[in-house]
């Protein structure tokens, strides 16, 4: 959706994927960094549910500090009830 939201007001944008893991790609972030303005990180991820390492983040934060934005979007826990579920 990001893509399509940067292609629709003409901005370029740069895709890093994720690990195998759903983890942050840190060097091939950092290897992609030069120009751009905003990162977007969505966290857990969708449709995975994979939730971003706490570290990974810090890091991702630390390598853009002076140089990018960070927009970090949590769209399923917004939109998702949390139920408990029986023990078992």
């Amino acid at each position: 959706m990001y893509g399509v939201s940067t292609e629709t007001f003409g901005v370029a944008c740069r895709t890093v994927p994720s690990l195998s893991d759903w983890q942050l790609d840190l060097p091939g972030i950092a290897a992609n960094l030069d120009g751009v303005k905003v990162v977007f990180v969505c966290s857990p991820n969708n449709p995975t549910g994979q939730v971003i390492n706490p570290d990974d983040m810090r890091a991702l934060l630390e390598m853009t500090r002076g140089k990018a934005i960070v927009i970090a979007t949590k769209p399923i826990s917004n939109s998702a009830r949390r139920r408990r579920w029986p023990a078992g």
